[in-house]
């Protein structure tokens, strides 16, 4: 596999603390009080800071997290404000009922923005994206919303929808590939701390903070490592199968973006294919996969056909129950090797599924 790598952009060393990748738009928190926001279809490797647009806030920022394209900052003063990168509008969004709880956390399900108490209770934001964003645009300060006590489940930090409907992230050691409907999941184990899971293509760059190694995740094979001696690197997300990263330094940050012609040929008719289907929900990605299965096993006859169709209504019926079920965790796998390979996954995935299916 032959990978071409380019450098945009640079800047002048900073305390980076996270990004976030919205393309063409790159969110970059610099410090405690400073958020960049930066246009990733400008590509001039010097640093033009007339081109970038910055945020300062008065106070600390606790957390920033995205949702909906939408980047919400949490302050430590317990203020929230929402950002939209595509035009670089803000707002203030409060609500009478915050005061009464100090909020730390900013996190999401698949619909809504989910806010966590210092003492771990959680908030289910509601609010109309569309009056949001007119109240941006003109230029209001604030936009009032509303909360309701959430009691159900929300997304890890710095979590990915793989093209399989199967999400990513990393706890600490571990990597974490998870089925949201069913709630299936495996966990393997490194020697090494995963910072994280991106992917890019039906592949993962898996990263800890010193090295990223891209991984097929089908046949725990590792495709490439990025080499990058000295230096310290942030994988941000791809687009368009062209996959961007941050890499710095004590004295430079660049703004990183890599490719392979091979797999730009191989999947430029079905780009736009590919981009909707990865908009779906977890759910409806399953839903897609499923009717792909039984066009391919209807399109053929044999004396086991009405057995398989028999088994895709149970799939069919189960899919939309099944998440309300929390099986036990699948037993933890140990990664192996210095490259951190990753054993195979989805297999074991949908093979638990199946059993759980055929024994409901």
């Amino acid at each position: 596999m032959s990978i071409t790598h380019s450098r945009l952009k640079k800047f002048s060393s900073f305390d980076l603390v996270n990004a976030h990748f919205i393309h063409p738009k790159l969110i970059i928190q610099e410090d405690t009080e400073k958020v960049r926001l930066c246009d990733l279809t400008a590509r001039n490797e010097e640093e033009d800071p007339d081109n970038d647009k910055i945020y300062n806030f008065d106070a600390k920022i606790s957390n920033t997290h995205v949702h909906g394209e939408l980047l919400w900052v949490l302050l430590r003063s317990g203020d929230i404000i929402v950002i939209n990168p595509a035009n670089g509008s803000q707002i203030q969004v409060t609500c009478e009922k915050l005061a009464n709880y100090k909020i730390q956390k900013l996190r999401s399900n698949e619909k809504n923005v989910i806010l966590i108490s210092k003492s771990g209770e959680c908030l289910m934001v509601l609010f109309s994206r569309k009056d949001l964003e007119q109240d941006m645009i003109d230029g209001k300060t604030e936009h009032t919303i509303s909360i309701h006590k959430y009691g159900g489940s929300y997304l890890p930090v710095e979590s990915h929808m793989l093209t399989n409907g199967l999400i990513a992230y990393t706890e600490g050691e571990a990597l974490v590939l998870k089925c949201p409907v069913t709630g299936l999941y495996e966990v393997m184990t490194s020697t090494t701390k995963l910072n994280s899971a991106v992917p890019w293509a039906d592949s993962l760059i898996i990263s800890d903070g010193a090295s990223m190694w891209l991984v097929d995740i089908k046949d725990s094979r590792i495709i490439y490592q990025f080499k990058e001696d000295g230096i310290t690197c942030y994988p941000l997300g791809s687009y368009n199968n062209y996959f961007y990263y941050l890499v710095w330094d004590q004295m430079q940050v660049y703004i990183c973006c890599a490719w392979d012609e091979s797999l730009l040929d191989s999947t430029n008719d079905q780009r736009d294919n590919n981009s909707s289907i990865q908009k779906l929900s977890s759910q409806e990605t399953l839903k897609v996969q499923l009717k792909t299965i039984i066009d391919s096993w209807t399109s053929t006859t044999d004396p086991d056909q009405a057995h398989r169709q028999q088994i895709i209504q149970v799939w069919l019926l189960r899919l939309i129950i099944l998440h309300r079920r929390r099986p036990a965790p699948a037993p933890a796998r140990a990664l192996s090797g210095k490259a951190v390979p990753v054993s195979s996954v989805r297999g074991a995935l949908y093979s638990q599924l199946v059993t759980q299916q055929a024994c409901a």
